[in-house]
């Protein structure tokens, strides 16, 4: 064996202390990863169903301490105990059933990406709603109004039973609203349509952008088009029927005279119908009220009907205060289930939506349920409207 020179035993040294050096920085590196990102990601997290495609943690998220995963199942209730690490920048591992599984994730704003191998699912985090005391509750209802027909104008998707684990007590005392919104109902509250002419040569219009209608019971079932056309050919999508709920989301259009605006129905299909011809309106306009800052408007009021939205397929929680907690949660209403509107509105946190007190036709539990929130673009129940 040679032996070493004397000359080659400090470069022996100095390359030592610099493979030292390197392992050390990788370690600090990998250190701060796991740190700083995972403290980014601590909270609870909903899963937006109309934006995901992945069946990988397909529901909501609760990161905790100690690298442990809640995963909340939105249909079964089921809770799925996980655990996961932060691994390098943007990129986490998450251990499932002893299986680790590696995905790519990013936060912008309060929205969480995750990349899974069949898709992509998208979180919005949930604020925890403070502890405020002596707040007075906000109630507000029309005194001339007549109680409102109780027949539903949806397709009736239930004759569900509740099932017997989810039965509670219901409760009886109305919890105080978290924080009271500033506007009122006298000032936004506009029962009567403005008509006006958004487009030359065309109809006239009673509604716009973000608004919300129903097909008018007078006038009859109406075509919605997959583009905005006088003559339907073979651009017809289905039939929408009397009293069926519409949200528009663009528009509008003007074809031979008629105005027409792209809408989201209830069973989130898209398309185009029209307004009305200049002589009629075949879709009604259905007052609002701004209640809670930069969330939609309400289309709600107390003595309502309403249902869950039957798409996307999601349950409607029921809590006893007008704030999102898992620990007390009373019952999971259906899609296309029925609820009653009892108090309210509610704006909650300020973070969470707009909040009914409601009473479940399926269970009777009554509580707190939301209308809306501020991340999704579609409204979670809607009005029933009644026939005259």
């Amino acid at each position: 064996m040679r032996k070493l020179d004397k000359s080659e035993i400090p470069m022996k040294k100095k390359w030592t202390l610099t493979i030292v050096s390197i392992l050390i920085l990788i370690s600090s590196f990998l250190t701060a990863c796991g740190s700083g990102p995972e403290n980014e990601l601590e909270g609870s997290w909903t899963l937006d169903w109309l934006s995901s495609n992945s069946g990988n943690m397909a529901g909501d998220l609760t990161f905790g301490e100690g690298k442990s995963l809640v995963v909340t199942e939105a249909f079964s209730g089921s809770q799925q105990n996980l655990r996961y690490a932060v691994i390098a920048p943007g990129k986490m591992k998450i251990t499932i059933d002893d299986i680790p599984v590696v995905a790519d994730y990013s936060i912008e704003e309060d929205v969480l990406t995750i990349k899974f191998e069949d898709g992509r699912n998208y979180y919005q985090r949930l604020e925890e709603a403070p502890d405020v005391e002596d707040e007075e509750k906000l109630v507000w209802s029309d005194p001339g109004e007549e109680e409102p027909d109780p027949t539903a104008t949806q397709p009736n998707m239930n004759e569900i039973i509740a099932p017997a684990s989810t039965s509670r007590p219901t409760n009886t005392s109305v919890p105080a609203v978290v924080q009271q919104p500033t506007v009122t109902r006298t000032s936004s509250f506009t029962p009567t349509p403005q008509v006006y002419s958004p487009l030359s040569r065309c109809a006239t219009s009673r509604l716009h952008v973000g608004d919300s209608a129903y097909v008018n019971y007078e006038t009859g079932r109406i075509g919605m088009r997959s583009e905005p056309v006088a003559t339907i050919g073979d651009k017809l999508v289905r039939k929408l029927e009397e009293g069926e709920i519409l949200h528009i989301i663009d528009g509008p259009k003007c074809d031979l005279g008629w105005i027409f605006w792209k809408v989201r129905t209830v069973y989130s299909e898209t398309g185009w119908i029209p307004e009305g011809d200049g002589s009629e309106f075949w879709i009604v306009p259905i007052a609002t009220n701004d209640i809670c800052s930069g969330a939609k408007p309400t289309r709600l009021r107390i003595g309502d009907k309403a249902f869950v939205e039957p798409k996307p397929e999601d349950f409607n929680r029921i809590y006893p205060e007008p704030a999102i907690d898992s620990t007390k949660l009373l019952f999971r209403m259906q899609p296309g289930s029925y609820m009653q509107i009892l108090e309210g509105p509610s704006c909650g946190s300020g973070r969470t939506g707009v909040w009914w007190y409601v009473r479940s036709e399926d269970s009777g539990i009554e509580g707190w349920t939301r209308e809306s929130d501020y991340a999704k673009s579609y409204y979670f129940i809607a009005p029933v409207i009644p026939r005259p």
